[in-house]
């Protein structure tokens, strides 16, 4: 089995589980919007909710700023070191990927060190090169992020808030500096800046969710842990907002709160306007069980609905997954993270529609196939593989870039470590393009057949 750095077209594995609603290539199709040999009974659900690919590649560059002319792509040079629990945002005028933070240092015997960087990447899509970019907070991990497009003139922006830090190399009982700063990243001039805040800022945090609401113009942040403590975790259920136009923190006033959480995903729902966050642990989080269940904040009432409560044909439940809201398909997008079954770290895709309330599986991916040798000690062969898609991960990066109709993955945390790859997706064909191959932390059998153990 050879590493293929080709798109591999969509196909349905053998392995998958029949208890899951797998979609179908007309399944597919339709929602790419190609529905001319699709039968009619065979539509994703909730299709008159579901746009077209066309509508999503096509989506509007409502305040995004110019970029100006094209710049000189650079000389081939270094890459990000293999990291996880790191920030990104897409910046759709300069056609990049922006990268902040992390965790680069390798876990052992699946326990995880700390080495927080502050180092700061960009993607350059028209180049397919790696540039550093220089300033920024101080180092952490766990961190939320949010884009903020460019309105009235203005430059687009990239937001950070919060997240741990602790120096390398002390003992696992020294208390993480638990952070509340929030940071802007000027995407015209690479220029950082801390925000004068003022109001009633969210106690520090780590391992929340972060995201932009356009209708409001504000920061809305849910959730993660407020325990400084390695060993132990203190998940919240409070949902704060920050108005850009003020830069004033506020406690939101919601009614039905979901159960408190860290490591969710989420992202805002535009067409619906609502906040939408899914999955993730409790105090428990360490080994599970986890949370499958996703629960929608409507932003003008201010009342949390749930839209789905696991399992019955979901993802199963999990931490450290990635999502992403795609208005042309008016579904979101769920990519990996860790489960707390068999598998651990998974490599799957899926689709949630609000509107419908349902999940549909578009790709299962590896399987698992013999237990563990002993704690982190896997056989050549633990999971089928699924050639032509990233690794299994958790605490990776996702975003989504509307005007290329795609989503990219980077990084995060694999049965062997960490992983510095970049995987492009293609929302009209759900092919996938491995982007900048991995140097480390993929496991043996994705890029060869003649393996003495799952890492090697």
């Amino acid at each position: 089995m050879k590493r293929s750095l080709l798109a591999l077209s969509f196909v349905l594995s053998a392995c998958q589980s029949s208890e899951s609603p797998v979609a179908s290539a007309d399944t597919a199709a339709t929602l790419a919007g190609d529905t001319s040999e699709a039968p009619q009974e065979d539509a994703a659900p909730s299709d008159d909710a579901a746009g077209s690919a066309e509508d999503a590649s096509e989506a509007p560059d409502v305040g995004i700023d110019d970029a100006g002319p094209a710049e000189e792509c650079p000389l081939p040079g270094p890459r990000p070191q293999a990291i996880s629990e790191h920030a990104a945002v897409y910046d759709q005028a300069r056609q990049r990927l922006v990268l902040f933070g992390g965790n680069p240092e390798f876990p052992v015997q699946c326990q995880g060190k700390n080495s927080y960087t502050a180092e700061v990447w960009a993607y350059r899509l028209d180049c397919n090169a790696w540039v550093q970019l220089t300033g920024g907070p101080s180092a952490r991990g766990r961190s939320g992020a949010a884009l903020v497009p460019g309105a009235a003139g203005e430059p687009a922006a990239m937001y950070v808030w919060g997240g741990r830090f602790r120096e390398k190399g002390v003992d696992g009982f020294t208390p993480y500096t638990m952070l509340s700063d929030l940071w802007r990243l000027d995407l015209a001039t690479d220029e950082w800046s801390e925000v004068a805040v003022k109001g009633k800022v969210p106690p520090g945090r780590h391992s929340s969710i972060m995201a932009y609401d356009p209708k409001g113009h504000r920061l809305l942040l849910f959730g993660g842990s407020t325990n400084p403590s390695g060993a132990t975790f203190t998940p919240v259920n409070t949902t704060h907002a920050f108005d850009l136009a003020t830069s004033e923190w506020s406690l939101l006033d919601t009614a039905s709160n979901p159960d408190a959480r860290l490591y969710p995903a989420g992202a805002v729902d535009t067409d619906r306007n609502l906040f939408v966050v899914m999955q993730g642990g409790d105090e428990n989080a360490f080994l599970g069980p986890f949370l499958g269940d996703v629960f929608g904040l409507d932003l003008e009432t201010l009342s949390w609905g749930r839209l789905h409560a696991g399992g019955n044909e979901a993802p199963d439940n999990r931490i450290w997954s990635t999502t992403a809201y795609v208005p042309g398909l008016q579904k979101f997008v769920l990519f990996g993270g860790h489960d707390d079954g068999a598998l651990g770290n998974r490599n799957d895709l899926w689709v949630f529609d609000p509107a419908g309330q349902t999940w549909l599986a578009m790709q299962l991916n590896d399987a698992y196939n013999k237990p563990p040798l002993g704690v982190c000690d896997f056989p050549a062969d633990f999971a089928t593989i699924t050639e032509g898609t990233p690794e299994r991960r958790g605490a990776h990066v996702m975003v989504y870039a509307p005007d290329r109709n795609r989503v990219y993955v980077h990084g995060g945390k694999t049965d062997c470590g960490l992983i510095d790859d970049l995987w492009e997706l293609d929302l009209e064909t759900w092919t996938w393009t491995d982007l900048e191959p991995a140097s480390i932390g993929e496991s043996c059998l994705r890029y060869s057949d003649s393996c003495t153990g799952h890492c090697n």
